[in-house]
């Protein structure tokens, strides 16, 4: 595959089903010989670091969607959980009337069942709770959902997003406005602890991922400011 000028990762992926292919048809008794992937290892590569929205691109974004009316709003208020509340689409589906408190939380009901909760800061809460009083004239009890009242699927907030990413010129997606809020925290110094909970992750080591990129940009920053090549009277 690398004679063809396949990627790394597309010959990792094909390791990875041929060693699940393998091991099941060996715990299956479908191969009389040794498993054949034993000691083949994958290729080391270096994970690429993935570009993210800044708080002026998500700001472009929001000046799409028209907050005076039911659709400009609640896709509005979308936009907002994903990057602020660090939501996964899935979890923005699930949203129910009374997972919203209207004090300043949410219920989020996460992967593998667990949930969490999470705060919802005032701007939020505030377009929230103006969207809840055009939601309400709907049947259903989906926070999100179309003019009959039927809940909206991950594939319609897919196309939502990317309509509303063209008539700007950003390219967006669910995962990316989570990936972007969370990376904005971590350059804040948001604390790891607080970020994994917020998150919904249940290792912190998948949460360094973002702690590690804001150190890259903090320590660039500071290496700016105390550069011992600037500080040389030289020109």
């Amino acid at each position: 595959m690398k004679a063809k000028n396949n990627s790394d990762f597309t010959v990792n992926t094909t390791l990875r089903v041929l060693k699940v292919f393998f091991r099941y048809i060996v715990q299956e008794g479908l191969w009389s010989r040794s498993n054949p992937m034993h000691g083949i290892d994958f290729i080391r590569t270096q994970k690429p670091i993935k570009a993210i929205l800044s708080p002026e691109q998500i700001s472009k974004l929001l000046t799409v969607p028209n907050k005076k009316t039911f659709f400009g709003l609640r896709n509005y208020c979308m936009i907002m959980l994903m990057w602020d509340a660090l939501l996964r689409v899935s979890e923005v589906v699930k949203i129910k009337h009374e997972d919203v408190n209207w004090e300043g939380y949410l219920k989020v009901h996460g992967k593998g069942r667990k949930e969490r909760i999470v705060p919802l800061s005032n701007k939020v809460l505030r377009d929230l709770h103006k969207y809840y009083l055009y939601r309400k004239n709907f049947s259903g009890n989906h926070l999100f959902c179309d003019t009959c009242g039927a809940p909206l699927e991950i594939r319609n907030i897919q196309r939502i997003l990317k309509r509303i990413g063209n008539q700007v010129n950003i390219h967006v997606s669910p995962h990316l406005l989570r990936h972007s809020g969370a990376s904005y925290l971590a350059m804040q110094n948001f604390p790891p602890f607080a970020l994994q909970m917020l998150l919904g992750h249940s290792s912190l080591s998948t949460t360094y991922l973002y702690i590690h990129m804001a150190n890259e940009k903090q320590l660039k920053e500071l290496h700016s400011r105390c550069s011992p090549a600037d500080a040389l009277p030289i020109k």
